[in-house]
Parts: structure tokens; sequence; C-alpha cells
């Protein structure tokens, strides 16, 4: 381009869409006289436009313990730079759990990444699947993607008793049935089944 009736030269810089301390540059170069003078800005992120899940979806965890993971999501702007200090509401929307810190619910700020984390403590009872939704909104909107749904299947503890539970001390006629089956089960110790797991019942005196 050429120098207009003062000698100016200008151009506007439309910066890159990476954040980062003067991380764009330009250099201006005089054609006529070979010297260079340099330009730095400084690229910050934009608006907060998406809440994107980063981890912690689908896990297992035995009752009454932590997932072994937490559940993370990130908030970015259009380029997918994350953005710090936005909030995220952990909610637990149904199942038996609580969020660290929370009970049910927890409100965290994101991190230099853009991330915010949460963990979960399962309750002590095997039922269900327990979901927890992760939320986030920019002047009252819901971010994009908003809620990212996280779920967890509870296990019974890793503890087992093994129990009688009908059948013991029956009498009966020889070479034939005795009247009512004999059942054990198998439970953690707060009263959850353990399922699919093997069992044998081997005759031991008697005959029969």
């Amino acid at each position: 381009m050429q120098t207009d009736t003062l000698g100016f030269a200008r151009k506007l810089l439309v910066l890159g869409t990476v954040p980062g301390e003067e991380n764009n540059r330009v250099r201006a170069v005089s054609l006529v006289l070979g010297d260079s003078i340099i330009f730095a800005a400084t690229a910050v992120a934009g608006e907060p436009v998406k809440l994107v899940e980063v981890s912690g979806n689908n896990q297992s965890g035995y009752v009454g313990e932590l997932l072994p993971e937490p559940l993370v999501v990130k908030v970015t702007d259009e380029f997918g730079n994350g953005i710090q200090g936005h909030d995220v509401t952990f909610r637990v929307k149904s199942g038996a759990a609580q969020i660290v810190g929370g009970d049910s619910v927890r409100t965290v700020q994101t991190d230099s990444a853009g991330e915010a984390r949460a963990q979960v403590r399962l309750d002590t009872t095997a039922t269900g699947t327990v979901v927890v939704w992760a939320e986030a909104e920019h002047g009252g909107t819901p971010l994009s993607g908003s809620p990212v749904v996280f779920e967890a299947r509870p296990l019974a503890a890793g503890t087992a008793v093994f129990e009688i539970v009908s059948g013991n001390d029956q009498t009966g006629t020889v070479g034939h049935e005795l009247p009512e089956p004999l059942v054990v089960r198998l439970r953690d110790p707060y009263g959850n089944p353990h399922v699919n797991w093997p069992v044998q019942f081997r005759v031991t005196a008697g005959g029969g």
C-alpha cells in the first residue's frame, strides 16, 4: 500500500483465534528505506459460548465411595478457548449420590484452562443409574451444550457377606425332595445383592 498525503500508512489487524500475551505480531517494512517496525498485540478469549464434556461420563463405582474419576466440563468461546472464572453448576438429577462439598447441588468456577470439575460420592443403595447435570449460562441464556449429562452405575460394595436365607433344618422323606429349596444370598454390608456371582451346592453327607 502507499502512504497518504501526510506520509501515513495504516492497516487494521484481525487477531488470530488463540489467546496469548503479545502472541500476534506484524512487521511493517519501508520498501524505499528497507527499514522495518514490529507491532505486537495481545489476544484474549472471547465471550463464553459453549459447555463441553471433558471426562468422567459412564463410570461405575462402589456404593458408599467416590466415583473413580471426577466429572469434568469446559467452558469455551466460539474458537474452543477455555474461559477462566465462569460458574458451572453440577446437579444430581436422579439416583442416590451427592456432589462432594454441596450435597445434591454445587456451583464451581472454571480454572485457568476453562475446566470445572466435581467429585461424586455414591450412596449406599445400589439401585438405578445416577444422573448428574453440569449447567452453565451467560447473560441468562444457557450455553450451547448445556446441560452436559453424566451417568454412573453404582455397584455393590466389594466386601461380601454370604448367608443362609431359608431351607435349613428341614425334615423330609428319604429319596424325595425337601419341601423347600436351599437358599443362600451374597450381599454387601449395606444389603445390596452381588449379581452374577457363582455359587456351588455340594452334598457333603447323607448321600443325597
